[in-house]
C-alpha cells in the first residue's frame, strides 16, 4: 500500500494517495513495524505537496496547516528511528 500510495502521489492523485498511506500506516502500527517511519516520512512529502496546492489556490490558512501536518509526522519519524 505504500508504494501504491506513492505512485498516486506521483500521478497528482493527492487525496487517493493520502488515503492509502493511510491504510498502510494503520498496518503498520497494528504490527509495531520497524518501517514506519518510512511511511510518516512519505506522508509529510505528500502533505507538503498538498500545502503546495493548496498556497497556489490562495488558501495559505489551509496551507500552513498542512505544512504544521508535515512538521508533526517528520517529529513521529525521527521519534521512531
Amino acid at each position: 500500500l505504500q508504494g501504491l500510495g506513492k505512485v498516486y502521489m506521483h500521478e497528482g492523485k493527492l487525496e487517493m494517495a493520502e488515503t492509502t498511506m493511510n491504510q498502510a500506516l494503520e498496518i503498520f502500527q497494528c504490527q509495531k513495524h520497524p518501517g514506519m517511519f518510512l511511511i510518516f516520512e512519505d506522508l509529510a512529502k505528500l502533505h507538503l505537496e498538498k500545502a503546495k496546492v493548496e498556497k497556489v489556490k490562495g488558501d495559505v490558512v489551509k496551507a500552513a496547516t498542512l505544512n504544521a501536518q508535515a512538521i508533526s509526522e517528520l517529529k513521529h519519524a525521527l521519534a521512531i528511528t
